[in-house]
């Protein structure tokens, strides 16, 4: 994954073109660049990236966050709300580009919710699509006898850590585009875990969904074969690789898998609730 240099549009384009030739699918971009300075997705300033990203058949890749930051409550709130509602800030973002008409003109873009989970996906496309039906009168909305889920469905590659609920519900998204993240090494990740906790979400799918949210989707959106790489399917098994790397001690360290230590204590031995302004605060001084 490239990033490239979004206040000059034809030092963009010249990038796309250099790495395109090796072999890169995918550029990083803020889900939101208006609250970056930069002109909105809806400014005619994109233009030419979007049709680059097709031509050269780039995922964009919108990390929670880029662009419109995950908001809390307030510099009190503890910061286990903040957690919890921080895939689901993407939302805003997602609807933002859900209507957007560029992603109508260009039905071969794909853009990706990087770390925003599944589950409250159903809901957005239910809410956007009564919105067209109920406001495009006033609006002068028009998806060409398209619903805007039709587009997201098509266009837009969701991506979950540990989401059983979003699973039990595909039958209300594109199976061909959801996703499966591990998401190490950040404090969300279930890693060194991570088959164990997914094979609980997915064994209720058919074998061939159950494939495609594992791996074959992303192979396929993004162009890597790593079968091919590291020598064969049965090269890239769990129980092959954790073979490979059966000397790697995995044993949870400090500041890792949860596990508490007087390193990762802001708060002295008080044991209070750590709130968002404290988070913030240690941000800032980074």
């Amino acid at each position: 994954m490239i990033m490239l240099p979004l206040w000059d549009m034809d030092a963009i384009l010249a990038e796309m073109k250099r790495w395109a030739a090796h072999g890169v699918h995918a550029v990083t971009f803020p889900d939101n660049p208006a609250r970056v300075g930069l002109p909105s997705i809806h400014n005619e300033y994109w233009e030419p990236f979007w049709k680059a990203c097709v031509d050269h058949k780039m995922v964009i890749n919108c990390h929670i966050g880029t662009g419109g930051a995950a908001e809390h409550a307030s510099s009190e709130s503890p910061i286990d709300a903040w957690i919890t509602t921080m895939p689901i800030s993407i939302s805003n973002a997602a609807a933002d580009w859900l209507f957007a008409d560029f992603m109508r003109r260009y039905p071969d873009l794909r853009m990706a919710l990087s770390e925003g989970g599944i589950g409250w996906i159903p809901y957005l496309l239910e809410r956007a699509d009564y919105t067209y039906e109920h406001h495009r009168e006033w609006t002068f909305c028009n998806f060409d006898g398209l619903r805007p889920s039709d587009i997201f469905k098509r266009q837009i590659i969701t991506c979950f850590v540990d989401d059983q609920f979003g699973l039990k519900n595909l039958d209300y998204m594109n199976p061909d585009l959801v996703c499966y993240e591990v998401d190490y090494p950040h404090s969300d990740t279930l890693w060194p875990n991570c088959p164990e906790y997914l094979w609980a979400s997915v064994n209720h799918l058919a074998p061939e969904v159950i494939d495609k949210v594992t791996h074959l989707n992303v192979m396929r959106e993004y162009n890597y074969d790593p079968f091919a790489v590291l020598g064969g399917r049965d090269q890239c098994t769990v129980r092959h690789l954790r073979e490979l790397g059966k000397d790697v001690d995995v044993s949870p360290r400090a500041n890792l898998g949860g596990l508490k230590t007087d390193s990762m204590d802001l708060v002295g031995t008080a044991r209070r609730r750590v709130t968002s302004g404290e988070i913030m605060q240690m941000f800032a001084s980074a």
